[in-house]
């Protein structure tokens, strides 16, 4: 059996075509935006994720970088000012896995936690 397509009137197997390609198009722009979205909401989320995989703790710790560059702050602050040569001490009250202590004492403070 031979089915042939023969044209319409006015090119309107054309114009039914190019309507098929342009919904086809538009779907296919609709799924990459989402997938890009999905994938980008992924990457966003990786380094949180990680994190509580890494940890048994239901918290993210501050980066140790920060903790120090805080630290170094707070010291040249304190000798900027008028106080006597005291040694810095840094308390932590035990709401982590201790690596505020660490990077406290790896600095030169006295710490404590």
């Amino acid at each position: 059996q031979i089915v042939m397509d023969y044209p319409h009137k006015n090119g309107e197997n054309d114009v039914r075509q190019s309507d098929d390609e342009m919904n086809l198009w538009k779907k296919r722009i609709a799924l990459g935006a989402l997938g890009t979205a999905f994938t980008g909401s992924i990457l966003l989320m990786s380094p949180f994720v990680i994190m509580q995989l890494r940890s048994p703790l239901p918290y993210m710790s501050t980066p140790r970088k920060k903790v120090i560059r805080a630290l170094k702050e707070v010291a040249s602050s304190a000798k900027k000012s008028n106080t006597k040569d005291h040694e810095l001490r840094f308390m932590d009250l035990g709401s982590g896995d201790g690596e505020a202590v660490f990077a406290a004492a790896s600095v030169g403070w006295r710490a404590t936690g």
